[in-house]
């Protein structure tokens, strides 16, 4: 938290693929926006993620965006990188701080390594679960897809 006295605004990122909606989701958008002042949700191009789930996702990029933003939790949406792990994203966005969720862990080591060759600091925080696992996408969704 900052003292009334400073006005420097700080910039929260999020990523994800939001691939349907849910409390879940909503939940992880509200906690991140809680961590700074101005939240950008990057919602995940479908070529990253086919690379880390294999799969497709069901509802077009221009949906999944339209979604976030008919939700009135982000202040910007933008897609995110054309690849895996090239944060081109990050360094448009300049973000002060990183919110993940509780079961990215791979993203979070893979943003360790990323934030010590950026020129300023980012802050990782974590946000918790919403009701447990039972949101999460990968029970949700029926196994087949």
């Amino acid at each position: 938290m900052r003292n009334a006295n400073e006005s420097k605004t700080e910039k929260i990122i999020v990523f994800g693929t939001f691939d349907g909606l849910h409390d879940g989701h909503r939940f992880f958008l509200r906690e991140a926006k809680k961590s700074g002042d101005k939240l950008v949700v990057a919602v995940a191009k479908d070529t990253v993620i086919k690379c880390l789930k294999g799969h497709l996702p069901t509802i077009p990029l221009p949906n999944r965006i339209m979604n976030i933003k008919s939700e009135n939790l982000a202040d910007k949406v933008v897609p995110g990188d054309e690849k895996l792990g090239v944060w081109k994203i990050l360094k448009k966005e300049k973000p002060d701080i990183i919110c993940i969720g509780y079961d990215q862990t791979n993203l979070k080591k893979a943003l360790e390594k990323e934030i010590k060759n950026l020129d300023w600091p980012i802050k990782i925080e974590i946000i918790g679960d919403y009701k447990g696992s039972q949101l999460h996408s990968s029970i949700l969704k029926p196994k087949n897809q």
